[in-house]
């Protein structure tokens, strides 16, 4: 899927993705001769890491965490049970 893109200030822009690979966002910024000073993910696995109702919460510093909900851990659980990895004969094993 394509990224979204939305600028929010002069030096501010929130990009969407759906599937994030290895330093993607900088070097998509790089190519159009942008530099990253600052990166945030609000987001993983739809779950919200950071906003609460378009404000900034307080998990907004490295190392803060907090307790997922009932709903969270259904998606972490779904997400886990779906992983699988393939071993040297084609098959699957979890």
């Amino acid at each position: 899927k394509p990224c979204q893109v939305e600028r929010l200030g002069h030096k501010i822009v929130r990009m969407t993705l759906m599937e994030g690979r290895n330093r993607q966002i900088r070097k998509m910024m790089g190519a159009l001769g942008f530099t990253v000073v600052k990166l945030h993910r609000t987001d993983f696995m739809n779950i919200r890491l950071s906003y609460d109702n378009d404000s900034i919460s307080d998990l907004t510093r490295p190392g803060d965490w907090s307790y997922l909900n009932d709903y969270e851990m259904r998606l972490v659980d779904k997400a886990l049970k779906s992983s699988v990895n393939h071993n040297d004969h084609g098959k699957y094993e979890e």
